[in-house]
């Protein structure tokens, strides 16, 4: 367990709707959760039992919270992050539309009580210092444009991990009957580049 003076520095994922206004930083895993700019994120226990059933999500019951300030051992509370970046592409994957939105990757750093572990670390306290540049997209460039202003953080460029996204399917190609596009195509089909 960690924790002190010196913030620790990570990467973490979030959620974004690129059609809400003002478009905000939400917890990847707790959508309803809003990032504020200009202040950390403080940690909350909020456990759940969990039920899945091959793979999906059946039931999900509160449960009390841990009796100890978040993060605490022996519960999963706390503000998570990476301490690696490819580790973080790698649970994100490599697609940033996702139903509903797409994820936003930043860097961040953490303080407070600290828990750390082997991928990363949870803290009492976050807060993003920067927007990692993942994929070139104009959807996601004006989305990315939006955040920076918003909460004041620069944008960073990561050359070697950028995806390019094709908006849509070229006009001259007939899709097969059987293939599907995507959401984030259909999405973006009446945009303009």
């Amino acid at each position: 367990m960690g924790g002190g003076d010196q913030p620790l520095r990570g990467f973490r994922a979030w959620f974004v709707d690129p059609d809400e206004r003002p478009v905000s930083l939400r917890s990847s895993g707790r959508r309803d959760l809003v990032w504020s700019p200009r202040s950390p994120m403080q940690a909350e226990c909020i456990r759940r039992e969990q039920t899945v059933v091959e793979g999906r999500l059946v039931r999900s019951t509160p449960l009390p919270a841990c009796d100890e300030v978040p993060p605490a051992l022996g519960c999963t509370c706390g503000v998570y992050a990476v301490a690696e970046l490819s580790r973080l592409r790698e649970m994100v994957g490599t697609l940033p539309f996702v139903p509903g939105g797409l994820f936003v990757l930043g860097e961040v750093e953490g303080w407070g009580r600290v828990i750390e572990h082997e991928d990363g670390w949870r803290a009492t306290f976050v807060r993003p210092l920067a927007l990692i540049e993942w994929v070139m997209d104009p959807v996601f460039d004006e989305v990315m444009s939006l955040l920076s202003q918003r909460y004041e953080i620069p944008r960073h460029g990561r050359p070697a991990d950028i995806l390019i996204c094709r908006q849509r399917v070229p006009e001259k190609v007939e899709p097969k009957p059987q293939a599907r596009r995507g959401w984030w195509a259909r999405r973006l089909k009446g945009r303009p580049r």
